[in-house]
């Protein structure tokens, strides 16, 4: 689902965990996603190298190095009340931040959600080249699926 305003764009892409819904398991799935935060290589195809440069309460900055060479600084903000992890990108003109998300479902599933915030110059420029729509998706697909899959693995564990 793609939902837009004039100041972003998200992108959500559900993936449903294979545990069922207990409160052991959702304490298992935040764990999980925490871990994933402070350790992304292996969720995220991107990114190459991850270090946490200052950690407070409820949140924690971080350098990353992706794939293709950009370095990104995040404030990672986590709130644990509501299984959401959110990934601030400091000084960047594109994305304003990324979040990853736990939820359960009226079945009581427990979905992973990941979705980008754009800034309104990133939209802008996206009006003009479409592709860039299409490239996003790819990549926040990609990453969900990859992250999924592996966020299902070690619940499992």
């Amino acid at each position: 689902m793609i939902v837009g305003s004039a100041a972003s764009c998200e992108f959500h892409f559900a993936l449903p965990c294979t545990i069922e819904s207990s409160e052991s398991s959702r304490r298992i799935a935040w764990d999980c996603l925490y871990n994933k935060a402070r350790s992304p290589m292996g969720y995220v195809p991107a990114i190459i190298n991850c270090k946490i440069v200052a950690e407070y309460e409820n949140n924690e900055f971080r350098r990353v190095i992706e794939r293709n060479g950009v370095r990104i600084v995040q404030d990672v903000r986590l709130y644990g009340a509501t299984w959401r992890i959110e990934f601030h990108h400091i000084d960047d003109e594109d994305t304003s931040y990324i979040y990853n998300q736990l939820r359960i479902t009226a079945s009581g599933d427990i979905l992973y959600v990941m979705g980008v915030v754009n800034t309104a110059r990133w939209l802008n420029n996206a009006r003009l080249n479409p592709k860039m729509f299409v490239d996003q998706c790819a990549y926040f697909e990609a990453a969900l699926n990859a992250a999924g899959r592996r966020l299902a693995a070690d619940m499992e564990r």
